[in-house]
């Protein structure tokens, strides 16, 4: 006869067994190359901020480009590292030059401050341009992994930023190739009046897109973007970047390195979408399922969190 211990643990196999059938019948095969199947998609867009989370061009694109705009016009200005990190805290590049000038004195023979700082910003924004279609600035880990995940689960790809539309075009179609950038809209520069930290460009791209706010995910990588991002309403990933290292994320729903370096391994859009799952409501942490779902998972705690119901489904 067998005793209580011994048949709780044979039924405790059984059930391990049955989760794992089920599992296996219910998630599609992949291979290297290829993009998880999303069975019940639980958001619709997937928004990326541009400067400092698409590439970082903060530091050796933009701040660069504007000091060489400085010296063509003859002016003796020259925007450090330090100098460009605490202007990055105004929102578009106008505004940080407007900004700037306020505070150190404008030069003397400006009398349309408003035109003048226009024509500085197409100068900067044209040797923008060549740097970048130089191939000296390269794309941030994850991604053309992940917009290309998301344009196979059928899920809309934008990109929202306060810089110049076209020095946002060029970031784009140069990096990620015309091909992905076909598939991609851009919502950029004075597209908006009100720019980051206000909500304005998250809500225009979800009204444009055709989408509720609450079914977004957003990429960023500065303590503004994730401010708009939360004030529309939105999800958002923080990929933390040179200029942003110490700046408050405790707002953001998850917070990273980069996307090929999150809290569970790369960043899919599998794994947005389980974090996306009423089972995370109410979630205090979270890297909850880490030790579970991680390259070297504990099983048995995995399929009984599954068989409980406690984890959601980090397949769907």
């Amino acid at each position: 006869m067998l005793d209580d211990s011994l048949i709780h643990s044979k039924m405790m196999m059984m059930s391990h067994f049955l989760v794992l059938s089920l599992l296996c019948l219910s998630v599609p095969v992949f291979t290297f190359n290829m993009h998880m199947k999303i069975v019940d998609r639980r958001f619709d867009a997937l928004l990326f901020d541009c400067d400092g989370v698409i590439a970082e061009t903060e530091r050796d694109g933009h701040r660069v480009s504007f000091n060489e705009a400085f010296k063509a016009k003859n002016l003796n200005n020259m925007w450090d590292v330090g100098t460009y990190g605490k202007l990055l805290r105004i929102g578009g590049g106008k505004e940080r030059m407007t900004a700037y000038f306020d505070e150190v004195g404008w030069p003397k023979d400006v009398s349309d401050k408003k035109a003048y700082v226009q024509e500085l910003h197409l100068l900067k924004t044209a040797k923008f341009q060549t740097l970048v279609e130089s191939g000296s600035i390269p794309l941030r880990p994850g991604v053309a992994r992940l917009v290309d995940d998301a344009l196979a689960n059928g899920i809309k790809v934008g990109v929202c930023s306060t810089s110049n539309e076209a020095a946002v075009t060029t970031i784009v179609k140069t990096l990620l190739g015309p091909l992905r950038f076909a598939k991609m809209k851009i919502y950029a520069g004075d597209i908006v009046s009100k720019k980051k930290p206000a909500p304005d460009v998250y809500l225009l791209a979800a009204k444009e897109l055709g989408v509720d706010p609450e079914k977004c995910w957003v990429i960023e990588d500065s303590e503004i973007g994730l401010k708009a991002a939360k004030s529309a309403g939105m999800r958002c990933v923080v990929t933390k970047s040179i200029y942003s290292q110490d700046e408050d994320f405790r707002n953001a729903d998850i917070c990273i390195s980069d996307l090929d370096n999150g809290l569970d391994g790369q960043v899919t859009a599998a794994y947005l979408n389980y974090k996306s799952t009423p089972f995370n409501k109410n979630a205090v942490k979270t890297n909850n399922n880490a030790d579970t779902f991680a390259a070297t998972p504990d099983l048995g705690k995995m399929f009984s969190k599954i068989a409980d119901g406690k984890s959601g489904n980090p397949f769907m």
